[in-house]
């Protein structure tokens, strides 16, 4: 992820069995969008639109129902933050 010209993230895909592609893109950016306007970090913002998009293309009918952004901040706190 790039900010005003430099990087200020960079984190490894999910590895998920994909069933569909559709709306991955728009679930990923919209989650990302939303995890920075909340005030997350960029590489925190990444590693929750990381999750969404992986909750995506994991549903065969391109519609997954998909957590609110909370769920998503909670499963990929680092356990140093779950303390």
């Amino acid at each position: 992820m790039f900010a005003h010209g430099r990087k200020v993230a960079e984190l490894p895909s999910i590895d998920v069995s994909v069933a569909n592609t559709v709306g991955a893109g728009d679930a990923f950016c919209a989650a990302l969008v939303l995890a920075l306007r909340n005030g997350l970090d960029y590489t925190r913002a990444l590693e929750v639109a990381n999750a969404v998009g992986a909750d995506a293309v994991g549903d065969p009918s391109s519609q997954p129902d998909l957590a609110q952004l909370g769920h998503y901040v909670e499963r990929t706190a680092p356990a140093a933050d779950a303390l």
